[in-house]
C-alpha cells in the first residue's frame, strides 16, 4: 500500500480531487482530520481530537504534549493501516494544519508518505475564492487565512467584488503566493512529490467537471502505484469553474493596470 497526502490549501481543488480519486475501488482519502479550534465539533467521525480525547479518558497522563505527538503518530497509522488492503491510502492536509500544529508536520516527516502537491495558479482567483468563502456582507469570518489579507477586497454582489488598489493588495498576493512557494520547497526536499495545478484539473473554460482528462489520471496513478488504471473514475459533484476575471472584478480594468504597473502582471495569468 502507497501511504500519501494531498497536501494544498482551502479552494484549491481538494473536494473535487478526493471525490473523483475516492471513486476508484483502489484508492482512499480521507477528509480532513485536523481542524482549527473554530472549526470543531465532536460529531467528526474521524478527527484527531476525538482520537486524543478517548486516549486522555482512558489514561489521564496522555494529556501532555510528548503524548499529544505520539497519539497525532498513531491517529494517522491506524487510519492508514485499516486500508491497507488498497492501493493507496491518503489524508486531506491543508496549509494551516501542517504549520500551525506542529505534531502534524511531524508525524508525517516520521511517516514519509508520498505527497501529492495540488496548488491553484492564479493567485488572484485564489484570493477572491478565498474571499468569498469568509466574507458575508464584508463582515469576514475567522479562518486559515489572517483576516488581514482581505482588506483590499470588497464584495459588490454574490459574484463580483472591486480592489482597493493599494500596496495592501499587493502584499495580499504576495503573501497568498509565497506561502504556496514555501509549501512546494518544503515538499519537494522532504517527500517524493507530484505536484499537480487546479488548472489543469478542471481545464480553462466555463464548464462542469466530474472527471479528470486520462493523462491527469495516468499521472496520478503511476505515482500511486495503482494497479486498475483504466477503471472509471467519477464524481457525481459537478464543478463549474469559476468565471473570468473580467467578470469577477468590477474594476478589472484599473486593477490590471495597478497590478501591470508593480510588475504583477503575472497574477491575470
Amino acid at each position: 500500500m502507497i501511504k500519501f497526502i494531498l497536501l494544498s490549501t482551502q479552494r484549491s481543488g481538494t473536494y473535487l480531487f478526493n471525490s473523483v480519486l475516492n471513486s476508484h475501488p483502489d484508492i482512499h482519502i480521507y477528509d480532513e482530520g485536523y481542524f482549527n479550534e473554530w472549526d470543531y465539533s465532536p460529531q467528526l467521525e474521524h478527527h484527531f481530537y476525538n482520537y486524543w480525547l478517548k486516549r486522555i479518558a482512558k489514561d489521564p497522563n496522555q494529556i501532555t504534549n510528548r503524548q499529544m505527538r505520539q497519539a497525532s503518530f498513531d491517529f494517522i497509522q491506524d487510519h492508514y493501516n485499516s486500508k491497507q488492503h488498497l492501493d493507496a491510502v491518503g489524508w486531506d492536509i491543508k496549509y494551516d494544519f501542517w504549520d500551525g500544529y506542529n505534531f502534524v508536520a511531524s508525524s508525517f516527516l516520521a511517516i514519509k508518505p508520498k505527497v501529492i502537491h495540488l496548488i491553484r495558479q492564479n493567485t488572484l482567483k485564489l484570493l477572491i475564492s478565498l474571499f468569498f468563502v469568509r466574507c458575508n456582507d464584508n463582515n469576514i469570518k475567522k479562518g486559515a487565512y489572517p483576516l488581514s489579507i482581505f482588506s483590499p477586497l470588497r464584495r459588490e454582489n454574490d459574484k463580483q467584488v472591486s480592489f482597493i488598489l493599494d500596496k495592501n493588495l499587493i502584499n495580499s498576493l504576495l503573501y497568498v503566493e509565497t506561502r504556496r512557494n514555501y509549501f512546494e520547497e518544503m515538499s519537494k526536499a522532504n517527500f517524493e512529490t507530484l505536484e499537480i495545478s487546479y488548472e489543469k484539473l478542471v481545464g480553462i473554460e466555463e464548464k462542469e467537471v466530474d472527471t479528470f482528462d486520462k493523462s491527469t489520471l495516468h499521472t496520478i496513478y503511476k505515482f500511486l502505484e495503482i494497479k486498475r488504471v483504466d477503471f472509471d473514475v467519477r464524481t457525481n459533484m459537478k464543478k463549474i469553474n469559476s468565471p473570468n476575471l473580467k467578470d469577477i472584478i468590477i474594476n478589472y480594468d484599473q486593477t490590471f493596470e495597478y497590478l501591470n504597473t508593480a510588475k504583477l502582471g503575472r497574477y491575470f495569468v
